[in-house]
């Protein structure tokens, strides 16, 4: 197979989600149904330079989204596949492409990275900055001409907590690797002097904060559920 050696240019985001399927109950408790073994693992990212023809050629090569090429990016290699079309953006002078760039979207064939074996002990880092708070009771209500009744579904609310969090690269990885790990197994989350028990959203991104081609820092926002 060919490697894919046009270079990211400024953020990557690596995208990771389980696809996982969720059974709710008349009360609003959840069962969640392990889909995968790994993760989907995506990259979209920009490329640019001044031949356009190179990207192309390399596209149409592997007829679009149908064969598989070698991609590495952060010292993992995999194999990986064209996830959408290529839509690049050119510069003209004269008439004359002078140079282009284009987004690109990638979808990992599987996921080559070892995790460990999840532990309700992990612990998630904390979030910075604001952060919001949902607590619902999903109370019932039903209309009948000019009287709302209301019956209880639940004996405790459904909590959830929104943030944003962003860090240097040993806090992106040890989020990667705990996501990867865990799917919606419990981990510790500190949260205002409370020690919660959460679950990960089913879908992760990751944006990875580079300069030229190190990976510096990264950024994401999570909805965490609390159980």
């Amino acid at each position: 197979m060919e490697v894919f050696k046009f270079t990211p240019y400024g953020d990557v985001t690596i995208g990771y989600q389980w696809d996982s399927k969720a059974m709710a109950s008349e009360n609003y408790t959840k069962q969640y149904y392990r889909r995968r073994i790994h993760a989907k693992k995506t990259y979209s990212f920009t490329v640019s330079g001044l031949q356009l023809a190179d990207l192309v050629k390399f596209y149409d090569r592997h007829k679009g989204l149908l064969e598989p090429f070698y991609f590495t990016y952060d010292g993992v290699t995999e194999v990986c596949y064209f996830a959408q079309a290529i839509n690049p953006r050119c510069k003209r002078e004269n008439g004359v492409i002078k140079a282009y760039s284009c987004e690109v979207a990638l979808e990992v064939d599987r996921q080559v990275t070892a995790y460990p074996a999840a532990l309700e002990t992990d612990e998630l880092p904390a979030p910075y900055g604001e952060t919001d708070q949902v607590f619902d009771w999903h109370t019932q209500l039903v209309t009948a001409g000019q009287r709302t009744e209301r019956r209880a579904r639940q004996t405790k609310p459904v909590r959830t907590i929104t943030g944003k969090w962003s860090g240097l690269k040993p806090e992106r990885d040890r989020l990667i690797r705990l996501f990867n790990a865990h799917c919606r197994v419990p981990l510790t989350f500190r949260y205002n002097g409370e020690v919660l028990k959460v679950v990960f959203p089913d879908k992760l991104e990751i944006k990875d904060k580079r300069e030229l081609k190190t990976i510096i820092g990264y950024e994401c926002q999570m909805e965490l559920e609390v159980v």
